[in-house]
This record gives structure tokens, C-alpha cells and sequence, in this order.
């Protein structure tokens, strides 16, 4: 007996201590609800390959990420280093101490879906293939992950992830793509193609939410379309929009402005109104002077659109019920070269204040509307962008293209000063910028385009170009809490209805 007993008990302190050596040991299960997922095959195939301790498990999980149940999944990672670092998993920024990451799965897009590429070696580096340094899953392995995503990586209940609620729209003008974002999650929720003609890059351009629908401008395709935000379907389209640009939408919803492209020849005097019911063209809008027509806003009113002209540094005004130009031109300077070169303008909510971007002189041009004069100049960082204006007036930010600087510009009466910069690592060439529509978080696309400096993601995809990022910025605490990959070449951004 007493053999036996010892027996038992060597076993039993065996077991203890094993347990004990390793306190990020994962004992893999699947639950009765599929740890949340809608296949059992899914669950064993995380559970079985995943959850090591120091992978995806709970304790310390790579990047953040946890696959022990799918309503851990879906929240997404954090911690991934900027730029094409090796796969470490004892290094402690990888297990979440940063704040790059995103969605390992893009539902009913499986071969855009992060994990689906890391599965099957869809990435340069095949040291980060996974499950990382294990065997590989097999091919019905695979089969199951890739029609489960495709089939909407639905959860036990059979709903669809990141459905509903708040969406960030993307344009990414290098791969024909709007990426739409979670903005509960801070991920990738959709991917919707527009590349109407697989020969050539439409470049999806401008994005502007109305009602229900988006808009987007294809410069190389000549069109806008109309893309219901609910389905991601679109629903309409307009072409012959030569060099489609910029858009603006009346509160109705029921007329666009259309302009020009930045990179269009400056030989343009026309932008273009469309009827956004019947996706038609209701007018040529001509202007008074031969140029590039980029930038345009209307007022909150609706009853004046302004219009920048890129090359002749002048701002048309455009009676937006005649459809017809209203009155002279607000000119910014009278040589035969263009000093500033106005690439956006905004109106304040009041539709007090105009506010010009300029390329060339890298000022923001602050001008009274009701005397046609300018106000104050401050100057930003080299080429300042795209900017979004607070609700009540009192904040701008302003990325600059050739600088990585966010600029909070704070109003106080009939005075605005810079209040404070902003930048990272992760600003490779600012482009787009909107706030959320409570104002809190400030939404800005990276674009990369520079082929000297070319920002590379931490999992290069094969055959990618010019990846992008988007940026998300708690203006409230002055804090950059998600950097995310989006497509190639991003550009225009849209979260709330301007």
C-alpha cells in the first residue's frame, strides 16, 4: 500500500509542478458555444495551433492579440513595431506596449485579411509565417479558416462582425479600395473594390458621407459614385467628371459639387453639380478665370459654395440656388505667379471665417467673409493639407504633407494661434484628416508617397505598394491611440457628414 500511496503521490507532485513551471502554460479547450466562434473546426484549429503560451493565448499574447474566443479576436492587436522588424516574441513591445495594430481577419474578404496571408505565407518575410515556428496547418486547415472568413467570420450566433455602429471611410487611391473602420474597435471592418476598369487605376480620390450615402471621387475613371453605407453597394454613378476632385454636399442631400483633381493641367474653368437622386449632371458651373478649380466648401447655409483656383490664387463664389457665380473673386495675390496656391478651404460653422491652406506659401490664410479681407496668416509646417474643423469653431487641426505635424490651431475671438504640434513615426506624408462626430478623436490618413522614404509595414504583404496607415488621435488627452493598415496611397478620409 504504502508503494502505491508514494506512487500517487509522486504523480500528483509531478502534475503540480508542472503546472507551476510555467505560469503562461494554455490548457486548450473549446467550449460548448465554440469559444464564440460559429465552427467548432475554427475554435480546435485556434485552440490547437494558437494558444502557446507567449502566441495568442491569455497570458502576455503576441501583439496583443488574443484568439482564446472570438469576442477576444475581434477587438484586434496592438503592439506591433513600426517597420519591418523580425518576429520576436520575448520582446516586450511586442506583447502590446505600442499602439500599431489592427484586425487579423476582414469579414467575407479572406484573402485581404491579415491572418488568412500569415496562414498561407502571403508575406515576404516567411520567418512570420504562421503559426510561428510550428508546423504549418494543413490545407483543409486553411480551407476552413478561408471559407469561414469569406462566409462573414460570423460568431456562434451567426452575426457578422463589426456590424453597425460608427464607420470611418477610406479612400486608398493606389489600390482602388475604401477601406471602411470600426470605430468602436479601431479596425478594419470592410474592404469595398471600386476598380470599375481592371486595366488602369481609377484612384478613388475624396469620400463625403450624406444621409445614409457616401460619395467618392475616381480621378483617372472621371466619375463619382454613390455607395450606400449600410450594404457598401453602390447604388449610382456619374461619369464624364473630367479629373474628378473634391465634393461637397448640400445638408439635403440632394446636389454634389464636383472639382478638380490637385494633379489635373491647369486649364480648367468649369466644376461640375450633380443631382445625387438621379446620379445625373445638372450643370457645368463656369468660373470667371482659366485655372486649376481644386478646393471647394460650402457655406453651412447652403447658400454659397466657395471655390479655391490652385494656379490663379483666387476664391470664386457660386450662388448655390442659380447655380451661377455670385460675385467678384476673392483674390490672394495679383502677381502672374501664384504666391500661395489655396489646395483646401474651409468655412467655420458660423460661416464667418474662411480658412485657406496653402501649398505653395504653407500658410493658413484666415479671411472675414463679410469684408473679403485676411485676417491673420499662420504659418504651418511645409504643405499644409487637409484640416477639420471642431463643431463649435474653436479648434482646427491641420496635417502637413512634407512634415510629419498634426497642428491644433485654437480660435478665441477674432484670434487664432497655434496651441500645439503633434507628430510620430508613423507620419509618413499626411493627407487626409476628419474628426469623430462627437469630436473626440481626429481620423488622418498617411499616404506615402515618397519613394525615397517609404514608411513599410511590420507584415509586408507580397506585391503591395505604397502601404498606407490611418491614425487615430485623442485630441482630449493629446494622445495617438491606434495606428492601423489601410490600402495603397491613402488619401481622402470622411467620419461625420461636413
Amino acid at each position: 500500500m504504502r508503494t502505491g500511496s508514494n506512487i500517487i503521490l509522486i504523480i500528483l507532485l509531478s502534475i503540480f509542478t508542472f503546472l507551476g513551471c510555467d505560469e503562461e502554460t494554455v490548457i486548450p479547450l473549446v467550449d460548448e458555444t465554440n469559444n464564440g466562434f460559429q465552427k467548432k473546426e475554427v475554435a480546435e484549429i485556434f485552440s490547437q495551433n494558437c494558444l502557446d503560451a507567449g502566441c495568442h493565448g491569455n497570458s502576455e499574447p503576441h501583439h496583443d492579440l488574443k484568439l482564446t474566443s472570438f469576442s477576444e479576436m475581434i477587438k484586434g492587436s496592438l503592439g506591433r513595431p513600426l517597420g519591418n522588424h523580425s518576429h520576436k516574441l520575448i520582446a516586450k513591445s511586442n506583447h502590446g506596449d505600442g499602439v500599431y495594430g489592427g484586425s487579423p481577419i476582414v469579414p467575407f474578404n479572406a484573402e485581404r485579411s491579415l491572418l488568412y496571408q500569415l496562414i498561407t505565407g502571403s508575406i515576404e518575410n516567411q520567418n512570420q509565417r504562421m503559426p510561428y515556428q510550428k508546423n504549418l496547418l494543413s490545407q483543409p486547415q486553411i480551407d476552413v479558416i478561408k471559407n469561414w472568413i469569406n462566409e462573414g467570420a460570423r460568431d456562434y450566433n451567426g452575426n457578422v462582425p463589426y456590424s453597425g455602429g460608427q464607420k470611418i471611410f477610406v479612400c486608398n487611391q493606389g489600390s482602388d479600395e475604401i477601406f471602411e473602420i470600426d470605430a468602436q474597435n479601431n479596425v478594419v471592418s470592410r474592404i469595398i473594390n471600386v476598380n470599375l476598369q481592371p486595366s488602369v487605376t481609377d484612384a478613388p480620390h475624396n469620400i463625403q458621407i450624406r444621409g445614409g450615402y457616401y460619395y467618392v471621387t475616381l480621378i483617372a475613371a472621371n466619375r463619382l459614385l454613390k455607395i450606400d453605407a449600410s450594404t457598401n453597394q453602390i447604388v449610382g454613378q456619374v461619369s464624364g467628371l473630367e479629373n474628378a476632385g473634391m465634393i461637397q454636399i448640400t445638408n439635403d442631400g440632394k446636389t454634389a459639387f464636383v472639382s478638380r483633381s490637385s494633379t489635373a493641367p491647369s486649364i480648367y474653368n468649369v466644376i461640375y453639380a450633380i443631382d445625387t437622386e438621379t446620379m445625373t449632371k445638372k450643370a457645368d458651373i463656369s468660373l470667371p478665370v482659366t485655372g486649376l478649380p481644386h478646393a471647394i466648401w460650402l457655406s453651412s447655409d447652403d447658400t454659397k459654395l466657395f471655390v479655391g483656383n490652385l494656379t490663379k490664387d483666387r476664391i470664386s463664389i457660386v450662388d448655390v440656388a442659380t447655380l451661377e457665380v455670385l460675385e467678384d473673386d476673392i483674390i490672394l495675390s495679383s502677381g502672374t505667379e501664384p504666391t500661395h496656391e489655396p489646395m483646401h478651404l474651409y468655412v467655420s460653422p458660423d460661416d464667418k471665417y474662411m480658412y485657406i491652406n496653402c501649398r505653395k506659401s504653407s500658410l493658413m490664410l484666415i479671411i472675414n467673409l463679410e469684408t473679403k479681407q485676411v485676417l491673420q496668416e499662420l504659418m504651418i509646417k511645409e504643405h499644409p493639407m487637409q484640416s477639420a474643423i471642431s463643431q463649435d469653431g474653436n479648434k482646427i487641426y491641420t496635417v502637413s504633407h512634407h512634415e510629419p505635424i498634426i497642428t491644433e490651431i485654437t480660435k478665441s475671438g477674432e484670434s487664432w494661434s497655434i496651441t500645439r504640434e503633434f507628430t510620430s513615426e508613423a507620419f509618413h506624408h499626411l493627407y487626409g484628416a476628419d474628426l469623430s462626430p462627437d469630436g473626440k478623436y481626429l481620423y488622418i490618413t498617411c499616404s506615402n508617397n515618397d519613394p525615397n522614404d517609404q514608411f513599410e509595414r511590420h507584415y509586408k504583404i507580397a506585391g503591395e505598394f505604397r502601404p498606407s496607415l490611418v491614425c487615430v488621435y485623442d485630441v482630449t488627452t493629446s494622445e495617438l491611440i491606434k495606428i492601423l493598415d489601410v490600402g495603397s496611397f491613402a488619401t481622402g478620409i470622411a467620419s461625420r457628414e461636413n
